[in-house]
C-alpha cells in the first residue's frame, strides 16, 4: 500500500508500508509496524501523522506534524515521488474532483448540483459552526 501525505494542499512526501512506525515504551525505541497499530510515518527523517493513526502513549513526547495521509495507488505513488524527487512541490487536487449530488425534494423532480469535494467540506464546515452558535 502507498500513501501520500498531504498539509494545506501541498504533497509534501510519500509512504508505503516500510514507513510506519510506533513507539516502542518497553524499549524507548521508534520501531517499523504495520498500518493498523502506527502512531506516525517517517518520511526524510521527520514524523507525521493522521486522524486514523493510533494515539502516542502519555509521556511520550515525540514531535509529529499532522496531516492528511491518504492511500494512493503505486502509479500515483511513483507520478507524486519523481516530482518530489525533482524538487516540485505537487498540489493535491482530490478535492476539486466534482462530484454529482441529487437533490430529492419529496413534491418535486430530482435536480442534479455537480459540487467539489472542497465546495461540499466547507458547506458543512459551515452547517456545524451555525449549530455551534445555538
Amino acid at each position: 500500500m502507498y500513501y501520500k501525505i498531504i498539509q494545506e494542499r501541498n504533497i509534501i512526501g510519500i509512504a508505503s508500508e516500510r514507513d510506519f512506525r510506533r513507539w516502542q515504551s518497553r524499549n524507548g525505541l521508534i520501531v517499523v509496524t504495520n498500518a493498523d497499530n502506527a502512531q506516525f510515518v517517517e518520511y526524510n527523517e521527520k514524523y507525521y501523522y493522521d486522524d486514523w493513526f493510533k494515539a502516542l502513549p502519555e509521556g511520550c513526547n515525540i514531535v509529529r506534524d499532522l496531516c492528511d495521509i491518504i492511500r494512493i495507488e503505486e502509479e500515483e505513488y511513483n507520478e507524486i515521488k519523481e516530482q518530489l524527487d525533482s524538487g516540485t512541490i505537487p498540489q493535491d487536487e482530490s478535492l476539486d474532483e466534482e462530484t454529482e449530488i441529487i437533490d430529492n425534494s419529496p413534491d418535486e423532480e430530482p435536480i442534479v448540483i455537480k459540487k467539489t469535494a472542497a465546495q461540499i467540506l466547507e458547506e458543512q464546515i459551515k452547517l456545524a459552526a451555525r449549530f455551534a452558535e445555538v
